[in-house]
């Protein structure tokens, strides 16, 4: 028996998809805000000398290849010690607020390199607090944007949502359009993952109103292509949700398209991966498996070739690769592929209840189920189960919403576990049509 892919009821094999799109969609870096100096832990500190760069004649064409690029890239215990020691640290003995901002910004983030979750949050939150009275403009942004992100991957998405639309208010203030432009994008994409359409649907009209005639200004004519790209990104988003998957197909392409005239930068290269990612997951839905698997495997290498095998950008294409070669009937690479996956996710630190984790540990457990160990996929689920059994929302977004967990369940003889559980998924399912 064949189940599920990572956050759907699908069936491999089957053409009619119930996939929801995944993956976080991260905004771009203000370019209206500098950068905030010493606060980014050596932002590539993931990335190690000796990655390849890979060309059509040396890119990994098998799963061999991958896993074998994977093996050659070992953690640095420094590293980790480093981050370690930098989470533990005492707040300074200062009443300068910049000072304090920095302070807690550097020290979530170090925080999040090793697992600590709760703290991370509550280091932004400090950060963010004190950075309302800190008279510094950028230094308000990195908070919000910090805290945002964190609350997102905790799995806090309303309250995520709201610091997004403060950022926003903070830019449509400042009057400082193009970057109100792409955090109304990253709300588009938000409020489709939720559901909530009628307020995505704004957002995107409101910004198809401000591009309809495309300001002249040097510096909105100098990001135009990245500003197309991310529009046209969030739309597609949009339609994917709404289960419109030939039109939101066309625009992901138009954004990449939009993305070959940009100029160059690291962000452009992140913003071009997860579309092409998100792409792949648009053509899964339409049962198109290999075209998807080229998109995947082309965002996984150039993942692996920027910032290499320790990183959660690469960990999310290695489980989106995962699972388009689950939905070949590929099971024994997919299993292989998902356990790199949260081998490395683990080594980064990350805690048992951390959201990524526990997506790619169920990504794992959908493929020994679909590979026929229903034994080995039971031991994943209950080791997440263990990990955020206690915490209801995501207890139910990751495992009750999930068929797979229920057909191992009612397969494995857990019949008196499985049906009240189903009943539970049932009555979920009924609520999320009616917009309960």
């Amino acid at each position: 028996m064949q189940s599920g892919g990572s956050n759907s009821n699908k069936a491999y094999g089957n053409k009619k998809k119930t996939r929801k799109p995944k993956r976080e969609t991260v905004g771009l870096e203000s370019q209206d805000v500098e950068e905030v100096v010493d606060l980014d832990l050596e932002e590539s500190e993931s990335v190690s000398s000796d990655l390849l760069t890979f060309t059509s004649e040396n890119a990994p064409k098998s799963i061999g290849d991958i896993t074998a690029i994977l093996d050659q890239q070992k953690p640095d215990p420094k590293r980790v010690a480093k981050r370690k020691s930098i989470a533990s640290l005492s707040p300074p003995d200062t009443e300068n607020k910049k000072k304090l901002v920095k302070f807690y910004l550097k020290r979530g983030k170090a925080a999040s390199r090793v697992g600590k979750t709760l703290q991370q949050i509550e280091d932004f939150k400090k950060a963010e607090q004190i950075s309302r009275t800190a008279k510094s403009l950028k230094l308000r942004i990195e908070a919000l944007k910090r805290l945002s992100g964190a609350q997102f991957l905790a799995g806090n998405w309303g309250a995520s949502i709201k610091i997004r639309q403060k950022i926003l208010k903070i830019f449509e203030r400042k009057k400082i359009g193009r970057n109100a432009v792409r955090w109304r994008a990253i709300l588009v994409s938000d409020y489709a993952r939720m559901g909530k359409f009628a307020a995505a649907e704004k957002q995107m009209r409101l910004i198809e109103q401000r591009l309809k005639n495309f300001p002249k200004k040097a510096n909105w004519q100098r990001d135009k292509q990245k500003i197309q790209a991310m529009a046209s990104r969030a739309k597609a988003n949009l339609l994917d949700s709404q289960r419109k998957f030939q039109k939101a197909e066309n625009l992901y392409k138009s954004s990449l398209s939009f993305l070959q005239a940009a100029t160059s930068g690291k962000e452009s290269l992140i913003l071009r991966d997860s579309i092409k990612a998100e792409l792949a997951n648009n053509l899964m839905h339409q049962g198109r498996w290999i075209e998807a698997e080229i998109q995947a495997r082309e965002a996984l290498i150039n993942s692996l070739s920027r910032a290499g095998k320790y990183s959660t950008e690469t960990t999310a294409n290695l489980l989106l690769m995962a699972d388009v070669i689950g939905g070949q009937g590929r099971f024994k690479d997919a299993i292989i592929l998902s356990e790199a996956a949260v081998e490395i996710l683990k080594s980064l630190g990350l805690g048992n209840d951390v959201l990524p984790l526990n997506r790619a540990q169920k990504i794992l457990a959908i493929a020994y189920f679909n590979s026929g160990d229903i034994e080995k996929s039971l031991k994943i689920f209950d080791e997440i189960e263990i990990a955020i059994g206690s915490r209801k929302k995501r207890f139910d977004a990751i495992l009750v919403r999930d068929i797979t967990w229920h057909l191992a369940m009612l397969l494995g003889d857990r019949h008196e576990k499985a049906l009240p559980l189903l009943k539970r998924a049932v009555e979920l399912r009924r609520k999320g049509r009616k917009g309960g």
